[in-house]
């Protein structure tokens, strides 16, 4: 007697006749998952806070430019002119 090539997709055998090395690596392949779908959240978070720092840096540099050019546009009015 074969067993259908695909007899655990369409259901046909309980979980309770799946032998135990399927289930193992089941286990295996959904904890290597969970460390993938794991590691993706901590990457995108990194991205996030990396991301809101660069745009307070450029914030803060905008703010800085601006300022000095004030500065140099006030000093160059104060020079004499010849």
């Amino acid at each position: 007697m074969s067993q259908c090539p695909h007899a655990l997709i369409s259901g046909k055998y309980t979980v309770k006749s799946v032998p135990i090395a399927v289930k193992q690596a089941a286990d295996i392949k959904r904890g290597a998952n969970q460390l993938n779908f794991e590691g993706r959240i901590e990457a995108a978070s990194i991205n996030q806070t990396a991301a809101m720092e660069a745009a307070r840096l450029r914030m803060v540099s905008t703010v800085v430019t601006g300022f000095f050019r004030d500065m140099d546009r006030r000093l160059e009015e104060m020079k004499p002119k010849y």
